[in-house]
């Protein structure tokens, strides 16, 4: 479907411009309008989604708007399957070839505001068997 962005109902440009796009494209085009918003503007120079930068501004409304449109017309409306149950602890890691040293990863840093978006993984165990006991190509 086509969408309309950065729309500015001030202006009859725009206005003239949707009723353009939509007398083309008819039923393709999504009844939802994003609008030009400032909010919209600053979230990717925070490395985040208007939508948690600021659920209440114009442009997040408008985008869980479309996102309802886009489920109701193409029958998307189910509920996402519940997140995967935490893993367990993981047993005791066997000592590490000298030539491989185990570190403990870096804590996650929190984003703009203390909004954390990083995701930390712990070393796979094992990892220093991976690796064969002499130089291969000697």
């Amino acid at each position: 479907g086509f969408l309309l962005t950065m729309y500015d109902a001030r202006t009859k440009l725009s206005g003239q411009v949707a009723a353009e796009v939509r007398g083309h494209f008819g039923p393709l085009c999504y009844a939802t309008v994003i609008p030009r918003s400032v909010r919209l503007s600053e979230a990717p120079s925070f490395g985040e989604p208007v939508l948690t930068l600021d659920p209440s501004s114009r442009g997040s409304i408008s985008y869980r708007l479309l996102a309802a449109e886009v489920e109701e017309r193409y029958g998307l409306g189910q509920a996402p399957p519940p997140p995967p149950p935490p893993p367990a602890e993981p047993a005791v890691v066997p000592e590490a070839s000298p030539r491989l040293r185990q570190t403990t990863p870096a804590p996650a840093v929190p984003g703009p505001g203390g909004r954390g978006y990083g995701v930390v993984t712990r070393i796979p165990a094992g990892l220093g068997d991976a690796w064969p006991p002499r130089e291969p190509w000697s």
